[in-house]
């Protein structure tokens, strides 16, 4: 009896503890995000389709992507200016099909994991990480919430493992795993992984993704599968200014 409460205390302490690392966590993407300016980055995206661990069919994208805050709310727009299909500038701006592509994958995918609104849906556990000076926090979906409105876009298998700094709680990496993910396209585990770094734009960092990383498998093997891979480089404000000069003036020339 007196070891059985032993376990259900350290049970407790340990959810206490989780949340309490929660707390550091949102206390700093509310104070990057809160701030972050539009910005644009490169963008390079390689897409590819495999079976048995051989391309079938592959696609490089560069592109200049601008990231601008939607009015009143922490989200942000994401939009590419295309510069080269494969290598090749291409003749046209156009969609381009990939073999796979993650949407809003530069944006905060983490919120649906991390935001105050959603704790309901989650559970949280600090896990041993493997070294001294990153922190491991697992998100699982709740099993008893699954009829909650605000819960049925998470499903319970679905897995988020958070890397953090162990001094100032910053996500360094993020990791998914949904199982089912992919069973409307006859697929089935979709993962991923995003690596994060505070990047300073003007006079503070911000927390921005400089890696994505997906793969949907079919099977357990990855007999057959797609990947994505996306890098983000070179990102700086976006800004228009405007300068007016006293004494010039232009007045439209008439067609004659």
């Amino acid at each position: 009896m007196f070891a059985a409460c032993v376990v259900v205390a350290r049970a407790q302490q340990d959810d206490a503890t989780a949340l309490q690392t929660l707390g550091k966590v949102r206390a700093n993407l509310e104070a990057s995000i809160a701030t972050l300016p539009n910005i644009d980055c490169e963008e390079h995206v390689r897409s590819v389709g495999l079976i048995d661990n051989k391309v079938k069919r592959e696609v490089t994208l560069d592109s200049t992507m601008r990231a601008t805050r939607q009015p009143d709310a922490d989200e942000f727009k994401e939009e590419r200016t295309l510069r080269a299909v494969n290598g090749k500038p291409p003749k046209k701006q156009r969609n381009v099909s990939l073999p796979l592509s993650i949407a809003g994958g530069f944006g905060n995918s983490f919120s649906p994991y991390l935001a105050l609104k959603y704790e309901q849906c989650h559970t949280y556990a600090l896990l041993p990480s493997g070294n001294d000076k990153e922190m491991l926090m697992e998100v699982t979906g709740r099993l008893e919430n699954y009829r909650n409105p605000l819960c049925r876009q998470f499903t319970v298998e679905t897995k988020a493992r958070f890397w953090l700094d162990a001094d100032s709680a910053q996500i360094l990496r993020m990791e998914t795993d949904s199982p089912h993910a992919g069973e409307r396209i006859g697929f089935k585990t979709l993962t991923t992984k995003t690596e994060y770094a505070l990047v300073p734009l003007g006079q503070s960092p911000y927390l921005l993704p400089v890696r994505v990383h997906a793969l949907l498998a079919r099977d357990n093997d990855d007999h057959v599968s797609m990947q994505y891979d996306a890098e983000y480089s070179n990102c700086h404000r976006f800004g228009a200014t405007v300068e007016i000069l006293p004494g010039v003036s232009e007045v439209p020339v008439k067609p004659q």
